[in-house]
């Protein structure tokens, strides 16, 4: 199986066919490789921003759904780096 990196995708509520794009990726091409490494800006947002969109929440189900499938997301935003591990986003020190 494959590790895919993608980066600084940058996805935001006006620019819904990039958002397509991005789900269309994970559900055909991503969802058969082993690791998916997010590099960089994910969202088109700072951090600490806490205005939900329905974006946000759909991006994080097809990302959850991922993992239901054994299947790891790593995130590397600025500085912090998280693991989208069994279900749940933590720390990783």
């Amino acid at each position: 199986m494959s590790i895919l990196f993608i980066s600084d995708i940058h996805l935001r509520s006006e620019s819904p066919d990039v958002t397509d794009g991005f789900l269309h990726f994970l559900n055909y091409c991503a969802v058969r490789a082993q690791s998916l490494y997010i590099l960089g800006d994910l969202f088109e947002i700072w951090l600490g921003d806490d205005d939900y969109k329905s974006l946000h929440i759909n991006i994080a189900k097809a990302l959850k759904r991922l993992n239901k499938k054994k299947f790891h997301v790593i995130l590397f935003m600025a500085i912090v780096i998280f693991c989208w591990e069994n279900s749940t986003l933590r720390l990783v020190e």
